[in-house]
């Protein structure tokens, strides 16, 4: 779907509080699946510990900042999108003309 620039600033303004409270449960969920994560399987393990140092050092809260299109640091590539039919937060990509 391909939204204009007036609505994606429309929509984040409506609803930034509920972007950022459903990005922030998404965040909080994904941590709690990777810890609950338990093998014995080297690269499995391998694998866990990197995305765990991954999350570890993310700025999550910059990170929000940049989907919101007013932001100073605003991704180029990624926007949120607040939908209200389905109550979540949707990650687009901008369309490139």
């Amino acid at each position: 779907m391909a939204h204009t620039i007036q609505q994606i600033i429309d929509n984040q303004s409506k609803y930034k509080s509920d972007i950022i409270s459903s990005l922030k449960g998404d965040f909080i969920e994904l941590k709690k699946e990777l810890s609950s994560i338990n093998t014995k399987d080297k690269y499995i393990k391998g694998e866990k510990d990197k995305l765990s140092k991954r999350i570890k050092n993310t700025k999550f809260v910059k990170s929000i900042d940049s989907l919101f299109f007013l932001s100073k640091k605003r991704s180029e590539e990624f926007y949120a999108w607040w939908d209200e039919e389905n109550t979540e937060t949707i990650i687009y990509n901008y369309d490139k003309k």
